[in-house]
């Protein structure tokens, strides 16, 4: 069976733990029927070190969390790694996230002569310095994405645009294949002569913060609700939570 070890920055707790990323889980807990997988991921702040299940998939939770330095991070990700490969040698390094997990499996992939896979979760490609986002938008941070960018041999994006963007960066596409990072549609039924009648429920689901921008859609429902009976519903949290 093919061993594969996995690098992510979080979301492989339970669904009950506040750091559970669904659309992450279900990848990994699927791929754990086919595959022989070690996933790695820093710890939530003020959670201790432990090893953990997703499907079949052992999750070790590394003794550090997004407030330890880098430098102590990737010594912690690189050096489990190494000790988990001596033991049961692995095949594939695959990261999400360019930085840090694209950089750390990157550089286990190198040491110890692996394939490797970087799939993006979006700001990978990014230059928004108005609202502070994007992993290309200022020194160093810009250097370091795109020497990983131009160095992983499998790029995975999750749209067409996003791959677009790769190709305008000087990425090969045939280095590149698209996997949308979604919500399977299955579960959800479509109604298409349903009648729309007041009160008009709103919802919107989120992290609270300026890419998001909750700020626009308020003012944006403000004006709705002086013409309508409706209900706005924002389910998120994050640093504009207040």
């Amino acid at each position: 069976m093919k061993r594969i070890a996995i690098f992510v920055v979080g979301g492989l707790d339970d669904s009950n733990s506040g750091n559970h990323v669904p659309t992450l889980y279900g990848c990994v807990a699927k791929l754990s029927e086919r595959y022989d997988i070690t996933a790695y991921s820093q710890s939530r702040i003020g959670i201790e070190a432990h090893v953990g299940k997703c499907g079949n998939a052992f999750v070790k939770h590394l003794p550090v969390d997004r407030s330890t330095n880098p430098i102590s991070r990737g010594y912690a990700f690189l050096s489990e790694f190494i000790r988990d490969h001596a033991t049961k040698p692995f095949h594939v390094v695959h990261a999400f996230w360019g930085l840090p997990c694209g950089l750390y499996a990157l550089s286990a992939a190198r040491m110890k002569h692996l394939d490797v896979i970087l799939s993006l979760m979006g700001g990978e490609t990014a230059a928004l310095p108005h609202v502070e986002y994007g992993r290309l938008r200022s020194f160093p941070e810009r250097e370091i994405m795109m020497w990983v960018l131009k160095n992983t041999p499998l790029l995975v994006t999750q749209s067409e645009f996003q791959a677009w963007e790769l190709v305008e960066l000087g990425i090969k596409r045939e280095r590149i294949s698209i996997i949308p990072h979604g919500v399977e549609g299955k579960p959800f039924r479509v109604y298409k002569k349903r009648r729309i009648a007041p009160p008009y429920r709103f919802l919107h689901v989120g992290t609270l913060n300026e890419v998001k921008d909750q700020v626009s859609l308020l003012l944006a429902f403000s004006r709705i609700s002086k013409h309508a009976d409706a209900t706005l519903r924002i389910l998120g949290e994050g640093h504009l939570e207040n």
